[in-house]
């Protein structure tokens, strides 16, 4: 009995930390969770960032969520720029002309494709829903403007809001782009596979795009279908340039950030 207290013992010494306990590895990365700072705010789904040499494309990862601890708030962390970056990495230069028309070359050209989300933690509780900044005590605060988005993603601030709503006259137009007659919309991957280098850069390539940003990055939702909300931004074709995409982007911070304590 001795000897295996002392090999237990053993065991946790060379693998734990100081106190004998063994580490737990977080669900992004190698760095064990003792090690990041915890900021008291609840864990969060992540949509699993997947290395484009990795991906099977007969797989829809939209559905891929990873839920860290039981019975905790549900503020999920749907975005997915690696969608984003996959994407225009694969884009031809009349594609990629095409998305700069409506000012969204800065998009095109997205390094950041991971979400860090004990990052993400910390940022959100840092967020001040009032003021709408990042709030970092003495070490100052970021305001979190359209201003700033502009600044950080390089989107649009033109002087419309963007309509983002249900619409029937809005969903007929869309899902007869995508040949679709039976109302079910079609899914996230669906719309990345018809932004391939194949399809012609044509308005139903840059209506597609939309769609597929709206969906992946500024306001994604945990389903891996479209939400049709989304379809009156891109109906008028020549002015998604001159909606104000960055104030869209503050205002679904917003709405996030005060829904953090409600089941989403």
């Amino acid at each position: 009995m001795r000897n295996k207290l002392q090999l237990k013992a053993t065991v946790q010494g060379d693998l734990g930390d100081e106190t004998g306990v063994i580490p737990k590895t977080d669900v992004v990365g190698d760095v064990p969770s003792a090690s990041l700072p915890s900021v008291g705010l609840e864990d969060i789904a992540v949509d699993v960032a997947v290395d484009d040499k990795h991906v099977d494309e007969d797989n829809d990862q939209e559905g891929m969520v990873v839920t860290k601890k039981k019975n905790q708030s549900s503020l999920f962390n749907r975005s997915s720029p690696m969608k984003i970056v996959r994407v225009c990495k694969g884009m031809t230069p009349k594609q990629l002309d095409l998305i700069s028309t409506s000012d969204f070359a800065d998009i095109a050209g997205m390094k950041c494709s991971k979400l860090v989300p004990e990052l993400c933690r910390f940022l959100m509780a840092c967020f001040d829903l009032v003021k709408c900044c990042l709030d970092f005590g003495e070490r100052g605060i970021i305001p979190v403007n359209a201003e700033s988005v502009v600044r950080v993603l390089g989107v649009p601030m033109g002087s419309a809001d963007v309509p983002y709503h249900h619409n029937v006259d809005a969903t007929c137009v869309v899902l007869k782009m995508f040949g679709i007659h039976n109302g079910v919309h079609p899914n996230v991957s669906t719309v990345e596979k018809e932004l391939g280098p194949t399809y012609p850069a044509d308005d139903s390539y840059m209506r597609k795009f939309i769609i597929f940003l709206i969906s992946s990055v500024f306001a994604p939702t945990t389903g891996i279908k479209v939400g049709p909300k989304c379809y009156p931004s891109v109906v008028n074709i020549e002015a998604i340039g001159t909606l104000n995409w960055a104030q869209f982007i503050v205002d679904i911070i917003c709405q996030t950030a005060s829904a953090k304590d409600k089941k989403n």
